[in-house]
Protein backbone atom coordinates (compact mmCIF):
# COMPACT_ATOMS: atom_id res chain seq x y z
CA UNK A 1 0.00 0.00 0.00
CA UNK A 2 2.18 2.59 1.22
CA UNK A 3 5.94 3.01 -0.48
CA UNK A 4 8.55 5.25 1.10
CA UNK A 5 10.13 6.25 -2.04
CA UNK A 6 12.42 9.06 -0.94
CA UNK A 7 15.40 9.94 -3.37
CA UNK A 8 18.30 10.02 -0.99
CA UNK A 9 21.13 11.79 -2.60
CA UNK A 10 23.17 11.62 -0.22
CA UNK A 11 25.64 13.73 -2.16
CA UNK A 12 25.37 17.29 -2.40
CA UNK A 13 23.14 17.80 0.58
CA UNK A 14 22.75 21.66 2.01
CA UNK A 15 22.60 22.46 5.46
CA UNK A 16 19.36 24.16 6.54
CA UNK A 17 19.17 24.05 10.20
CA UNK A 18 21.68 22.20 12.53
CA UNK A 19 22.89 18.68 11.25
CA UNK A 20 22.27 16.66 14.16
CA UNK A 21 23.43 15.80 17.60
CA UNK A 22 25.72 12.97 16.65
CA UNK A 23 27.58 10.26 18.74
CA UNK A 24 27.80 12.69 21.94
CA UNK A 25 24.01 12.56 21.87
CA UNK A 26 22.20 10.30 24.24
CA UNK A 27 18.88 8.79 23.60
CA UNK A 28 15.32 10.14 25.23
CA UNK A 29 13.84 8.11 27.91
CA UNK A 30 10.62 6.06 27.19
CA UNK A 31 8.11 5.76 26.59
CA UNK A 32 7.18 7.40 23.86
CA UNK A 33 4.57 9.79 23.96
CA UNK A 34 3.99 11.10 20.27
CA UNK A 35 5.27 9.66 16.49
CA UNK A 36 4.68 12.08 13.60
CA UNK A 37 5.61 11.37 9.65
CA UNK A 38 5.28 13.49 6.87
CA UNK A 39 6.06 12.68 3.26
CA UNK A 40 6.20 15.02 0.33
CA UNK A 41 6.48 13.05 -2.62
CA UNK A 42 7.77 13.93 -6.20
CA UNK A 43 5.73 16.10 -8.41
CA UNK A 44 2.80 14.28 -9.12
CA UNK A 45 3.17 12.25 -6.57
CA UNK A 46 1.46 11.18 -3.38
CA UNK A 47 1.79 13.08 -0.09
CA UNK A 48 0.70 11.55 3.23
CA UNK A 49 1.13 11.80 6.82
CA UNK A 50 0.50 10.10 9.96
CA UNK A 51 0.78 10.28 13.70
CA UNK A 52 0.53 8.01 16.63
CA UNK A 53 -0.08 9.79 19.52
CA UNK A 54 -0.20 8.40 23.52
CA UNK A 55 -3.45 9.61 25.48
CA UNK A 56 -4.11 10.56 29.09
CA UNK A 57 -6.47 7.49 29.22
CA UNK A 58 -4.04 5.36 28.48
CA UNK A 59 -4.74 4.40 24.84
CA UNK A 60 -2.97 5.27 21.47
CA UNK A 61 -3.93 6.13 18.57
CA UNK A 62 -3.02 6.82 14.86
CA UNK A 63 -3.89 9.68 12.34
CA UNK A 64 -3.69 9.30 8.67
CA UNK A 65 -4.22 11.79 5.94
CA UNK A 66 -3.19 10.96 2.06
CA UNK A 67 -3.54 13.82 -1.02
CA UNK A 68 -4.42 9.98 -2.77
CA UNK A 69 -7.67 10.60 -0.82
CA UNK A 70 -8.70 13.81 -0.26
CA UNK A 71 -12.74 12.54 0.36
CA UNK A 72 -11.64 10.97 3.50
CA UNK A 73 -9.69 13.74 5.06
CA UNK A 74 -8.21 12.61 8.24
CA UNK A 75 -9.06 8.74 9.41
CA UNK A 76 -8.54 8.06 12.70
CA UNK A 77 -8.58 4.81 14.88
CA UNK A 78 -7.07 2.63 18.24
CA UNK A 79 -4.30 1.11 17.71
CA UNK A 80 -3.73 -1.58 20.93
CA UNK A 81 -1.45 0.47 22.38
CA UNK A 82 1.66 -1.06 21.22
CA UNK A 83 2.96 0.99 18.53
CA UNK A 84 4.50 3.53 19.89
CA UNK A 85 6.45 1.22 22.35
CA UNK A 86 7.63 -0.88 19.06
CA UNK A 87 8.80 2.79 17.29
CA UNK A 88 10.89 3.23 20.13
CA UNK A 89 12.27 0.01 20.04
CA UNK A 90 13.51 1.50 17.30
CA UNK A 91 14.26 4.85 17.83
CA UNK A 92 16.99 2.65 20.41
CA UNK A 93 18.21 0.06 17.79
CA UNK A 94 18.98 2.37 15.31
CA UNK A 95 20.79 5.72 17.44
CA UNK A 96 17.75 7.66 15.67
CA UNK A 97 18.61 10.26 18.32
CA UNK A 98 21.56 11.11 17.09
CA UNK A 99 19.45 12.65 14.11
CA UNK A 100 17.95 15.35 16.11
CA UNK A 101 17.71 18.90 14.51
CA UNK A 102 19.11 17.28 11.09
CA UNK A 103 17.75 19.44 8.51
CA UNK A 104 19.22 19.30 4.92
CA UNK A 105 18.15 19.59 1.24
CA UNK A 106 19.58 18.75 -2.16
CA UNK A 107 20.39 22.51 -3.40
CA UNK A 108 19.93 21.46 -7.12
CA UNK A 109 17.45 18.72 -7.37
CA UNK A 110 14.25 20.27 -9.06
CA UNK A 111 11.99 17.93 -7.77
CA UNK A 112 12.39 14.48 -5.20
CA UNK A 113 11.09 13.67 -2.08
CA UNK A 114 11.09 14.96 1.21
CA UNK A 115 10.08 13.86 5.29
CA UNK A 116 9.83 15.28 8.63
CA UNK A 117 9.97 12.88 11.76
CA UNK A 118 8.54 14.50 14.87
CA UNK A 119 8.99 12.56 17.87
CA UNK A 120 7.86 13.14 21.95
CA UNK A 121 8.86 11.48 24.96
CA UNK A 122 7.76 11.37 28.24
CA UNK A 123 11.02 12.86 29.56
CA UNK A 124 9.34 16.17 28.25
CA UNK A 125 11.78 16.14 25.78
CA UNK A 126 11.14 16.09 21.81
CA UNK A 127 13.24 15.60 18.11
CA UNK A 128 12.67 16.42 14.60
CA UNK A 129 14.57 15.28 11.41
CA UNK A 130 13.89 16.62 7.96
CA UNK A 131 15.34 16.43 4.73
CA UNK A 132 14.72 16.87 1.35
CA UNK A 133 16.54 14.20 -0.97
CA UNK A 134 18.65 13.75 1.76
CA UNK A 135 19.01 11.79 4.92
CA UNK A 136 21.07 10.65 7.65
CA UNK A 137 23.37 7.68 7.60
CA UNK A 138 21.35 5.30 8.80
CA UNK A 139 18.05 6.70 8.45
CA UNK A 140 16.57 4.47 5.42
CA UNK A 141 16.67 1.33 7.63
CA UNK A 142 15.06 3.04 10.59
CA UNK A 143 12.42 4.35 8.28
CA UNK A 144 12.16 1.10 6.33
CA UNK A 145 11.56 -0.92 9.66
CA UNK A 146 9.33 2.24 11.01
CA UNK A 147 7.02 1.41 7.85
CA UNK A 148 7.22 -1.93 7.72
CA UNK A 149 4.93 -2.14 11.58
CA UNK A 150 2.83 1.21 10.58
CA UNK A 151 1.91 -0.12 6.94
CA UNK A 152 -0.89 -2.88 8.57
CA UNK A 153 -3.13 -0.05 10.76
CA UNK A 154 -2.84 2.69 7.22
CA UNK A 155 -4.39 -0.34 5.36
CA UNK A 156 -6.49 -0.27 7.82
CA UNK A 157 -7.39 3.15 8.24
CA UNK A 158 -8.22 2.97 4.41
CA UNK A 159 -10.13 0.72 4.75
CA UNK A 160 -12.57 2.10 7.05
CA UNK A 161 -12.32 5.01 5.16
CA UNK A 162 -12.68 3.32 1.73
CA UNK A 163 -16.13 1.63 3.77
CA UNK A 164 -17.42 5.39 5.37
CA UNK A 165 -16.97 6.84 1.81
CA UNK A 166 -19.45 4.57 0.40
CA UNK A 167 -21.79 4.64 2.65
CA UNK A 168 -21.65 8.14 2.65
CA UNK A 169 -21.68 7.74 -0.86
CA UNK A 170 -21.69 10.66 -3.97
CA UNK A 171 -24.37 13.27 -4.58
CA UNK A 172 -25.49 15.85 -6.72
CA UNK A 173 -25.58 15.45 -10.61
CA UNK A 174 -22.87 14.19 -12.54
CA UNK A 175 -20.40 16.97 -13.64
CA UNK A 176 -17.13 14.93 -15.74
CA UNK A 177 -16.12 10.87 -16.78
CA UNK A 178 -12.85 9.71 -17.16
CA UNK A 179 -12.62 6.45 -18.39
CA UNK A 180 -9.60 3.84 -20.10
CA UNK A 181 -10.27 0.65 -20.98
CA UNK A 182 -7.24 -0.93 -22.61
CA UNK A 183 -7.45 -4.55 -23.63
CA UNK A 184 -4.09 -6.44 -23.70
CA UNK A 185 -2.76 -9.99 -24.72
CA UNK A 186 -5.50 -12.26 -24.77
CA UNK A 187 -7.96 -10.04 -23.87
CA UNK A 188 -7.99 -8.54 -27.29
CA UNK A 189 -6.96 -5.24 -28.93
CA UNK A 190 -9.66 -2.94 -28.52
CA UNK A 191 -9.67 0.20 -26.59
CA UNK A 192 -11.45 2.99 -25.43
CA UNK A 193 -10.59 6.24 -23.23
CA UNK A 194 -11.00 9.71 -22.56
CA UNK A 195 -12.78 12.48 -20.97
CA UNK A 196 -16.11 14.22 -20.76
CA UNK A 197 -16.81 17.22 -18.13
CA UNK A 198 -18.22 20.34 -17.96
CA UNK A 199 -16.39 23.23 -20.28
CA UNK A 200 -18.37 26.60 -19.82
CA UNK A 201 -22.45 27.46 -19.31
CA UNK A 202 -24.54 24.89 -21.45
CA UNK A 203 -21.15 23.80 -22.91
CA UNK A 204 -19.12 20.28 -21.79
CA UNK A 205 -15.84 19.33 -23.45
CA UNK A 206 -15.74 15.84 -25.22
CA UNK A 207 -12.66 13.78 -25.82
CA UNK A 208 -12.93 10.70 -26.84
CA UNK A 209 -9.96 8.04 -28.49
CA UNK A 210 -11.54 4.70 -29.90
CA UNK A 211 -9.31 1.83 -31.29
CA UNK A 212 -11.82 -0.75 -32.27
CA UNK A 213 -10.38 -4.00 -33.14
CA UNK A 214 -13.62 -6.31 -32.45
CA UNK A 215 -16.13 -3.82 -33.88
CA UNK A 216 -18.11 -4.88 -30.99
CA UNK A 217 -19.42 -1.10 -30.16
CA UNK A 218 -18.52 0.76 -33.36
CA UNK A 219 -16.73 -0.41 -36.83
CA UNK A 220 -13.16 -1.16 -36.61
CA UNK A 221 -11.13 1.23 -37.16
CA UNK A 222 -9.24 4.38 -35.16
CA UNK A 223 -11.42 7.09 -34.10
CA UNK A 224 -10.62 10.52 -32.05
CA UNK A 225 -13.17 12.72 -31.39
CA UNK A 226 -12.24 16.30 -29.24
CA UNK A 227 -15.07 18.82 -29.76
CA UNK A 228 -17.21 21.35 -28.09
CA UNK A 229 -21.05 20.11 -27.32
CA UNK A 230 -24.20 21.14 -25.75
CA UNK A 231 -25.00 19.67 -22.56
CA UNK A 232 -28.17 18.11 -24.21
CA UNK A 233 -25.54 16.29 -26.47
CA UNK A 234 -24.19 14.30 -23.87
CA UNK A 235 -26.15 12.36 -21.91
CA UNK A 236 -25.06 12.44 -18.37
CA UNK A 237 -28.10 11.80 -16.92
CA UNK A 238 -28.46 8.71 -18.63
CA UNK A 239 -24.71 7.69 -17.80
CA UNK A 240 -25.68 8.64 -14.05
CA UNK A 241 -28.41 6.19 -13.82
CA UNK A 242 -25.98 3.55 -15.27
CA UNK A 243 -23.72 4.37 -12.16
CA UNK A 244 -26.32 3.99 -9.95
CA UNK A 245 -28.31 0.68 -11.28
CA UNK A 246 -24.68 -0.93 -11.05
CA UNK A 247 -24.11 0.46 -7.59
CA UNK A 248 -20.74 1.70 -8.69
CA UNK A 249 -19.96 3.60 -5.77
CA UNK A 250 -18.93 0.33 -4.48
CA UNK A 251 -15.70 0.55 -6.39
CA UNK A 252 -14.82 3.40 -5.05
CA UNK A 253 -11.13 3.27 -4.59
CA UNK A 254 -10.43 0.18 -6.15
CA UNK A 255 -7.40 -0.57 -7.23
CA UNK A 256 -6.07 -4.57 -7.89
CA UNK A 257 -4.38 -6.79 -10.13
CA UNK A 258 -5.28 -10.06 -10.98
CA UNK A 259 -3.00 -12.59 -11.39
CA UNK A 260 -2.82 -12.97 -14.85
CA UNK A 261 -3.39 -9.16 -15.44
CA UNK A 262 -0.93 -8.91 -18.84
CA UNK A 263 -4.00 -10.63 -20.16
CA UNK A 264 -6.62 -8.98 -18.53
CA UNK A 265 -8.10 -5.51 -19.56
CA UNK A 266 -7.09 -2.84 -17.87
CA UNK A 267 -9.11 -0.24 -16.69
CA UNK A 268 -9.53 3.16 -15.17
CA UNK A 269 -12.88 5.16 -14.26
CA UNK A 270 -13.22 8.38 -12.37
CA UNK A 271 -16.90 9.69 -11.72
CA UNK A 272 -17.11 13.32 -10.35
CA UNK A 273 -19.50 14.57 -8.46
CA UNK A 274 -20.96 17.73 -7.24
CA UNK A 275 -20.25 16.43 -4.11
CA UNK A 276 -17.73 13.23 -4.52
CA UNK A 277 -15.98 11.38 -6.78
CA UNK A 278 -15.61 7.77 -7.66
CA UNK A 279 -12.42 6.04 -8.96
CA UNK A 280 -11.32 2.96 -9.67
CA UNK A 281 -8.84 0.71 -12.23
CA UNK A 282 -7.12 -2.29 -12.24
CA UNK A 283 -7.14 -5.55 -14.43
CA UNK A 284 -9.16 -7.11 -11.48
CA UNK A 285 -12.45 -6.38 -12.11
CA UNK A 286 -15.35 -5.52 -9.47
CA UNK A 287 -19.11 -6.57 -9.37
CA UNK A 288 -20.87 -5.91 -12.60
CA UNK A 289 -18.42 -4.70 -14.86
CA UNK A 290 -18.35 -6.38 -17.85
CA UNK A 291 -22.32 -5.31 -17.93
CA UNK A 292 -21.43 -2.14 -16.91
CA UNK A 293 -18.83 -1.31 -19.56
CA UNK A 294 -20.87 -2.95 -22.04
CA UNK A 295 -23.83 -0.44 -21.59
CA UNK A 296 -21.40 2.59 -21.00
CA UNK A 297 -19.69 2.31 -23.93
CA UNK A 298 -22.82 1.83 -26.12
CA UNK A 299 -24.41 4.84 -24.78
CA UNK A 300 -20.88 6.60 -25.61
CA UNK A 301 -21.19 5.28 -29.03
CA UNK A 302 -24.32 7.20 -28.96
CA UNK A 303 -23.65 10.27 -28.11
CA UNK A 304 -21.05 9.98 -31.13
CA UNK A 305 -23.78 8.63 -33.92
CA UNK A 306 -26.03 11.28 -32.91
CA UNK A 307 -23.24 14.11 -32.97
CA UNK A 308 -22.27 13.02 -36.41
CA UNK A 309 -25.88 13.12 -37.57
CA UNK A 310 -26.61 16.23 -35.89
CA UNK A 311 -23.45 18.22 -36.58
CA UNK A 312 -21.71 18.01 -40.32
CA UNK A 313 -18.42 19.68 -38.46
CA UNK A 314 -18.20 16.76 -35.71
CA UNK A 315 -16.40 13.91 -36.95
CA UNK A 316 -12.79 12.11 -35.82
CA UNK A 317 -9.70 13.63 -36.07
CA UNK A 318 -7.05 11.57 -37.67
CA UNK A 319 -4.71 9.82 -35.01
Amino acid sequence: MMVISAVLLLAGCQLAGKSGKGIFAKKNEGPMKSFSYHYDGTIGGNSYSYKIEAKDDGSETISYESMMYPDMGEISMETGGDLLANIYELYVKHKAYRWDGYSKYAKYVMDGSGFSVYMSFADGNSESIHGSNCAPDGFRDFETEVERIVNPYIDRLIEMGNRQQIEKGVSGKLQSLLITFKQQGSSGSDSFEGVIRHYREGRKNFDIRINSVSGEFIEPGKYNYYSELFDEDIYFDEIQALIEKYEIIKWYNWDKSAEDYSNEEWFQISFGFEDGTINAMGTLHPENYDRFRKELLELIVKIIKDAEAKYPAFRSRDI
